[in-house]
């Protein structure tokens, strides 16, 4: 028997498959625009003079975040989806090892995703001609990508081989990544503050970040040491993920006897609640005469909860810094960085629930019930975005209206003092405010509307909210304030395909199991969606 069958087997479908090609086509085309859009604004900000490096900086920084959603995207459910399919236990009648099925879902899933890497590392080569970057740093700066690809990819299928959910193998996998670029990095600069001898902390040595930021020249030629004693760090630590998901694969690939677990404090926050007898009646009573979708999906109150919880924390990050520190600093410091990591974990949290909906309703059935009824288009989208509101829509206010209260603090400051510098400075964080607060809500309105569109029309639903995420808020920010017009494309592009009955959508996902013959009336004459799940011309 030829040594890990299954990578050879993995290879030849990934050679034949279509997204191999097309992953090297989009990357190449996205990192382009990338870089093209890069420059343009770095030679209005900076002129002709010094543009190589910082567009190295900025194409590798996006390649960088690329490489550590791989995991996400690519290996986080190889593994579980063939724990939900049942064919693991097939595999595992024959002498198979665990190695030998975690090795073949691997290199399927590394051939695709080094293919794009590989198509973005001649595009990052362009700041060499522009100079201000060396052809070390440059190779340094590629083989830290590399290892990051790989961390990513390694940390996706451990957590694959222990869970079967592929909503929990995403999220946990985004988690981990998270720990490690930036959770570590954190830690190890806490303990070099607390230290004061030691300026490096050798328990982030295996974050996949340090490798990245110690290939420019300025760190490498200080101490090179640094930058090869993290990158096999973290190699080791890829190792060691495919090593543990070899060890866990057999041993948690069978379902196991049902039986009841104490949820996740997660899962415990976000689970459906109607409360008791009492309160699901009067839900029943106030809305489904308004709209039967959003009495469906009112139950998802944790949502709610959770957007409060973030908010409330920002609130609170706004006044002690408002109060604490001086007003020039918190009125540009909250208004441009502070906003961002909060708004992320919430625009996560709101796209979560906007394809929710969907996701589960066409995974268990619902969605076709719902086809045969009365209802509309427009009644089914109207209740999704009933339901978004009533979890929502204070959330976003309160925190786009926090954006605010340190420039109406520096305004006040400055009128009681007489103080025209400060009015100035926060006209300009008014300004800038502003326009925070516009991309913000532009981004929940196309987060709403294409997260819709994907999580009804996606071959792989589960991967809905995470391509939503990536489509419409982390892709789009090389543009900066520019992304308003990708939100706007977004928002238009999923209005107008949603406006298309339903059931034809559903219609076309299953056309591959009409008889030849019938597929020509399809166009003349509606399909009805069956309790069955096959589509059947509507009769006359």
């Amino acid at each position: 028997m030829t040594f890990v069958p299954i990578v050879e087997r993995e290879l030849r479908i990934a050679a034949r498959r279509k997204s191999t090609f097309r992953i090297r086509f989009w990357t190449a085309i996205l990192a382009i625009l990338v870089s093209f859009i890069s420059l343009l604004f770095l030679w209005a900000t900076r002129g002709r003079g010094s543009l190589g490096h910082p567009l190295f900086a900025n194409l590798t920084g996006y390649a960088f975040g690329l490489c550590l959603l791989a995991g996400v995207f690519l290996t986080a459910d190889c593994l579980s989806e063939e724990k939900r399919e049942g064919t693991l236990g097939l595999l595992f009648l024959t002498d198979l090892h665990g190695y030998d099925v975690v090795f073949g879902k691997f290199a399927a899933t590394l051939i695709s995703a080094l293919y794009g890497l590989l198509t973005l590392l001649p595009i990052t080569a362009l700041p060499l001609i522009l100079g201000g970057v060396t052809a070390g740093e440059y190779w340094r700066t590629a083989l830290a990508l590399v290892n990051a690809l790989f961390v990513s990819l390694t940390a996706g299928i451990w957590i694959s081989s222990l869970v079967r959910e592929p909503q929990k193998a995403m999220s946990r996998t985004f988690a981990l990544i998270l720990i490690l670029v930036a959770g570590l990095p954190a830690a190890g600069a806490s303990v070099s503050l607390i230290d004061r001898i030691h300026n490096f902390s050798f328990l982030a040595w295996v974050s996949p970040y340090y490798p990245f930021s110690f290939a420019n020249a300025a760190s490498y030629f200080g101490h090179p040491g640094r930058f090869w004693g993290t990158l096999v760090a973290s190699q080791a630590l890829g190792w060691l993920f495919l090593a543990l998901a070899s060890y866990t694969l057999p041993l948690r690939w069978q379902e196991g006897t049902v039986q009841r677990e104490r949820a996740a404090w997660m899962a415990r926050l976000l689970r459906r609640d109607r409360g008791g007898t009492a309160r699901r009646e009067k839900l029943r009573r106030d809305l489904l005469p308004r709209n039967p979708i959003l009495w469906l999906v009112a139950s998802e109150q944790g949502f709610g909860r959770a957007a409060w919880g973030i908010v409330i924390v920002w609130a609170g990050l706004v006044l002690f810094v408002t109060i604490n520190m001086p007003v020039e600093f918190s009125t540009f410091v909250l208004g441009w960085y502070g906003a961002r990591p909060f708004g992320f974990i919430l625009k996560l949290l709101f796209t979560a629930q906007v394809c929710r909906f969907f996701v589960e309703a066409r995974r268990n059935g619902t969605i076709e019930m719902l086809l045969c009824t009365p209802l509309t288009n427009r009644e089914i989208i109207r209740g999704q975005s009933l339901a978004i509101q009533r979890n929502f829509l204070w959330p976003v206010v309160v925190f786009v209206s926090m954006l605010f209260v340190p420039v109406i603090v520096t305004v006040i400051s400055g009128l009681s003092s007489n103080s025209f510098q400060q009015v100035i400075t926060g006209g300009a964080g008014f300004a800038m405010s502003g326009i925070t607060a516009v991309r913000a809500v532009a981004d929940f309105f196309a987060l709403f509307w294409f997260g819709l569109w994907l999580a009804l029309n996606m071959k792989k639903p589960n991967f809905a909210p995470a391509l939503t995420m990536l489509a419409v808020v982390i892709l789009p920010a090389v543009l900066c304030w520019l992304d308003v017009f990708a939100d706007l494309f977004f928002i238009l592009f999923g209005v107008t395909r949603l406006q298309q009955d339903l059931r034809w959508t559903l219609a076309h996902q299953f056309q591959s199991t009409f008889p030849t013959k019938l597929q020509p009336t399809l166009a003349a004459v509606p399909p009805v969606i069956t309790l069955s799940g096959n589509p059947s011309p509507r009769s006359e």
